[in-house]
């Protein structure tokens, strides 16, 4: 009876143990951002630049840094903001975007956009484009961003 109770427990104790790797294995590989109202403006065919927006949550307790995106439908991806200079509008692009734990941050026209530089193949509405955002700690996180005619 007591090699019965004995490995019972034995039993049990490797479950849990084998439980709280597959959970924390699940909780580490979980997106940093959660991704919101993304789209990209469809644009002419002969257009070899497109720019993409959403709204990035980060729902973590720590503040999370984007440091560089890449997409296969195009050469380059780059974040820009657009800044005033000598009473004109530029886009500078940014080496680095922080969002905050517990906040947000938005990407829209005239404002913060990832620039999708030299596409590929040409994108319509109702295409997908894959972006991939990688981050400062070596994480990276895929992202589709719906082509639309209208928005």
């Amino acid at each position: 009876m007591k090699n019965t109770i004995r490995t019972s427990a034995l039993i049990l104790k490797s479950i849990f143990f084998c439980l709280t790797i597959l959970f924390s294995a699940h909780a580490q590989a979980s997106d940093p951002l959660n991704i919101s109202h993304s789209f990209s403006p469809e644009a002419p065919p002969v257009a070899k630049v497109l720019a993409a927006y959403m709204t990035l949550s980060n729902p973590g307790n720590t503040e999370v840094v984007i440091t560089g995106a890449s997409s296969a439908d195009f050469d380059k991806v780059e974040i820009h903001s657009m800044e005033m200079s000598d009473g004109m509008m530029h886009m500078v692009e940014q080496k680095e975007l922080r969002i905050p734990a517990k906040g947000e941050l938005t990407l829209e026209p005239g404002e913060l956009h990832m620039m999708l530089i030299n596409k590929h193949r040409n994108l319509k509405d109702g295409d997908r484009i894959k972006i991939n955002i990688q981050f400062n700690n070596g994480q990276s996180q895929s992202i589709v961003v719906p082509v639309s005619k209208q928005h």
